[in-house]
């Protein structure tokens, strides 16, 4: 009977590995004194090889798993530069329409206005014989509050001052209004508060993310009415949006040039919100954005 031993089975002949390491029983000790010697010096050199190999392997091992580490804090280090640099990139462009809008109305609106109010007093004054120059007179007023129009209309677009004024909600039926008006389209906006309080940033956001939908649904949707549900849910910013349309496809989702989706999407990535769309050729589009409140993104 052995007291410590190991056996290795599988290997037939002079190859099979009878180790043991003292035996009591001896019917199955080794015959001799040289092959017990040879046994265990073989069992000692594969218990080395086995133990190099193991080291071996658990280094290679542990290397890979720190590389990937590195790797994943270097990717997430690299998209936490892409975001910041992106909300800068998207502040920027917000303060130069800011600007650029603010310059048309005070600088060019103003300039458009007097240049009305002075071709007025000059239609007053002509005699009645010289109506030909009298109706050249009432074309230049017309095609001039036409690009007064235009102006306030460019002003309004880069930057609502409704939005300022009056609120976010405000700023929302006043795009939903103007779409309708241009595209003969029925727009509904729901809403379960007279005003919206909220951050400067996310305002911008959703009223630019509404004002891209109702862009694609005047290009792309062939709807006849839109639905669109704001409200707030424990400081969370709610914006729902429905046409009737043909629906958007899977396809048109994965093609390359739909820089719209990709832009409302980097949007409400950069606010840490929520993002989803389906389309369906039945029921149209449907849209739901969800921005979170400052305090529960960092908490």
């Amino acid at each position: 009977m052995a007291i410590v031993g190991l056996k290795i089975h599988g290997i037939e002949g002079p190859m099979d590995l009878d180790y043991l390491a003292y035996f009591t029983d001896p019917a199955i000790s080794p015959s001799s004194p040289i092959l017990w010697l040879w046994r265990i010096l073989g069992l000692g050199l594969f218990g080395v090889i086995v133990n190099i190999s193991l080291n071996s392997f658990y280094e290679t091992l542990l290397n890979a798993i720190e590389t990937r580490d590195r790797n994943a804090l270097k990717l997430k280090q690299s998209r936490e530069k892409i975001r910041e640099l992106s909300t800068h990139a998207q502040d920027s462009i917000e303060d130069e329409r800011k600007r650029i809008a603010r310059e048309l109305h005070d600088d060019l609106g103003q300039s458009l206005t007097s240049f009305r109010i002075e071709l007025a007093a000059l239609s007053g004054r002509l005699p009645a014989e010289q109506a030909s120059i009298s109706d050249k007179v009432g074309l230049m007023m017309e095609r001039l509050n036409q690009t007064i129009v235009s102006v306030k209309r460019i002003c309004t677009e880069l930057r609502p001052t409704v939005m300022d004024d009056l609120g976010l909600i405000a700023a929302i039926q006043w795009l939903a209004e103007d779409y309708q008006e241009r595209a003969d389209i029925p727009i509904d906006v729901h809403t379960d508060a007279l005003d919206i309080s909220i951050e400067d940033a996310r305002s911008i956001a959703v009223f630019r993310i509404t004002q891209e939908l109702l862009t694609n649904v005047v290009r792309h949707a062939d709807a006849t009415h839109v639905r669109i549900v704001l409200k707030l849910e424990a400081g969370d910013l709610i914006l729902f949006f429905q046409d009737n349309g043909k629906g958007i496809s899977k396809e048109a989702l994965r093609k390359s040039g739909t820089f719209g989706i990709l832009g409302i999407e980097e949007r409400v990535s950069i606010l840490g919100g929520d993002f989803t769309i389906q389309g369906d050729p039945e029921t149209g589009t449907q849209i739901h954005v969800r921005l979170p409140s400052p305090k529960r993104k960092t908490s």
